[in-house]
This record gives structure tokens, sequence and C-alpha cells, in this order.
């Protein structure tokens, strides 16, 4: 399959669950969470017109560690970590949370705000002169939808990587749908002028992180060697901790 066709059909897919979604109140029992959280104007501020940028890649990866010590624990029942996984790619963070959470975990729009609001203060206080806002989207996905979710995302942030790098070099036709909204034609493109280690370039600072220890949780970054992101691999990671994780 094309890669353009998959990332098509889970566009669709995931559009709908998040419509659906922003009607629900409460996360219903045995479902999971997802807050993907989208830094508003960062892109355009910080992203833009270079390659990367590694001060606010830096600051926004301290920011889910600050994050991530905060809340582990927060929404979790006894040992259990509250955040099974996220996805941290340009400006933008999507977390995945526990199952049947305690402490107000599975009421939407305040895990939504908590968020948003968490990583919008400490990015800010990483900047003097600047305000830097988040605002964040949920979504409610069964546990096969959850490593869907994040190979959806990583296409999304790797058909922009390649654009992007045509982009900076003046690609002609870049801005037509053909090759903005193709993530296959672009990667033909980048082929012709081999920029492809620009592309390596942008790719190296995604970050998928799982959490890895029940009583004292923690995360690491999978995977490590691999970064095709395939759905069978992530699939794999995202279990293994499940199956863990849920062990009494």
């Amino acid at each position: 399959m094309l890669l353009q066709n998959e990332l098509t059909e889970l566009d669709t897919y995931f559009k709908d669950i998040e419509n659906k979604s922003l009607s629900i109140v409460q996360v219903p029992e045995n479902k999971y969470l997802c807050i993907r959280i989208d830094g508003f104007k960062a892109t355009r501020n910080f992203l833009k017109d270079i390659l990367v940028n590694e001060e606010f890649n830096n600051n926004l990866n301290s920011s889910y560690k600050k994050f991530f010590q905060s809340f582990k624990k927060y929404f979790g029942k006894d040992k259990q970590s509250s955040i099974i996984c996220s996805f941290i790619v340009n400006d933008e963070v999507s977390i995945i949370l526990n199952k049947n959470l305690d402490n107000d975990g599975n009421r939407v729009m305040k895990v939504s705000t908590l968020i948003s609001s968490f990583f919008g203060s400490h990015m800010t206080q990483s900047y003097e002169d600047k305000n830097i806002f988040f605002d964040a989207r949920p979504l409610i996905l069964e546990e096969n939808e959850i490593s869907q979710y994040i190979r959806y995302r990583f296409l999304i942030s790797k058909r922009y990587a390649y654009w992007k790098v045509l982009r900076l070099n003046k690609y002609h036709n870049v801005y037509e749908d053909e090759i903005k909204k193709n993530i296959d034609n672009s990667i033909q493109a980048v082929e012709e002028i081999n920029k492809n280690e620009d592309v390596d370039k942008i790719l190296s600072t995604f970050k998928f992180l799982v959490t890895d220890a029940k009583e004292d949780p923690k995360f690491s970054e999978n995977p490590k060697k691999n970064k095709k992101y395939l759905l069978n691999d992530i699939h794999t990671i995202i279990m293994n901790y499940l199956n863990y994780s849920n062990k009494t």
C-alpha cells in the first residue's frame, strides 16, 4: 500500500473519532483518553523557517519530563501509571492516558485543560519575551487503536517533514496538493534533489516515549533504533506495557 493511501484511511478514521469525542464528558469504562496538544502559532514563530530548532525541541522535551514527573501517578490507581505513552513531534504532543483512572482522570475537559495549561506555562517560562499557548484535542480510543493512532501522527509528521525540506529548498510546485498533501510524491521529490539527510535530521527529533516500569513509572524512548514507526512494532511495544501494567 502506498503511504498516502494508508494516511488517508487513518486520517478519515481518526478525524471521525476526534469529532465524536468532542461531545463526551467522561471517559467510558475500559476506554483510553488521548490528549493531543498543539502549540498555537508555534510552528510559524519557532519552526517554519529553520530545518530543526534545537532550543524549541529541548524546551518541549523538558516540559514533557516535568509533566511526566508531575502526572505519572496523579490519576493512577494504586501503583498504576497515569500515562501509557506519548508521541512528541514539532510543536505537538500526543499523550495516551491509562484506563479507569482516579482523581478526575476520566473527566475529559478537566484533563484537557490541565495538560494544555501545564505545557503552556512551562514553555512560556523557557522564553523571557514570548507567551506560548497550547490547544488540546481529546480522543477516546479502544486498546487496539492506540498503536494505529501513533502510526497516524507519525505519517502526518513525516509528510510534513518531507514537504518542509522541499519548501526550504524552493522546490517547484511545492504548494500544489500533489506535493504538499501526498507523502509518496514528496518522498520522490526529496530524492530528486538529494536532500534525504535533511529529512533524517527532522525525523530524528521525533520521540515515542513509553512508560516502562510499574511501581516507579519512568519512560524510555522506543523504538530506539528503528525510526520507521512500523505499526506492528508500535503495537508490540504498547501491548507489552499494557500486559505488564494490568497484571495483578
